[in-house]
Order: structure tokens, then sequence, then C-alpha cells
């Protein structure tokens, strides 16, 4: 499978859930809330944070930045996130070909590598 057509089924795969991939997260509260109380133990509120792979923004949002930026492969993600998150920016984008001119305190990814290409 071409890295282009294995992207294109990504965002597709994720793109389908995004209306409810909030709740689909929910259910793992455990395991999300664990992960989200080690990001906040790590990074102090108010600080510019880019998330890689941020589908809605949950997790950008709960680190509470000065400055937030989340980029996701899904289009449908990104429309929720901005639709739910207004006051955090978000952009579609691959993250293995991204080029930025912002800088960032901290750069966070959570079930993101296990979706990229090798």
């Amino acid at each position: 499978m071409s890295k282009n057509i294995q992207r294109q089924a990504v965002a597709d795969h994720f793109g389908s859930l995004a209306q409810d991939y909030d709740a689909w997260k929910q259910k793992a509260s455990y395991y999300y809330g664990y992960v989200m109380a080690g990001l906040r133990s790590t990074i102090p509120p108010g600080r510019r944070i880019l998330e890689l792979g941020c589908g809605t923004g949950a997790i950008l949002e709960s680190l509470q930045p000065s400055y937030g930026l989340g980029i996701d492969v899904s289009a449908e993600m990104i429309a929720v996130a901005r639709q739910r998150r207004p006051h955090l920016s978000f952009e579609v984008a691959d993250v293995e070909h991204l080029r930025l001119d912002k800088s960032f305190d901290y750069v966070v990814m959570v079930d993101l590598v296990e979706h990229l290409s090798s």
C-alpha cells in the first residue's frame, strides 16, 4: 500500500468517527484521564502547545495553552475540533510533511505513532 493511500485510509477512518470521537474517548476515560493527568503534571498552563494527531482537540484544551494549535489528517476531526473548541487553532495537515513557521514550548502526540508510515 502506498503512503498516500495509507494516509487517506487513516483520514477516512477517523473522519467516520469524528462526530462520536469524544464519546468513544469517554468510554476509555480511565486511560485518557491518566494520559491527561500525566501531561498536565509535565506541562504548566499558559504555554504554547502543538498537538499532532489532535482529533477533536480535547487533550489540547485540557492543557490550557496560551496558544494551542492542533494538527490532524482528518478534515472531519478538525471541523468538530473547531466547532467545539473555537478558542484554539486547528489545521488539516499530514504531520509527516508538516512545515510550520511558529515556535512552541511543547509538542504533544497521543495515540499517533501507530498511524504513521514506517
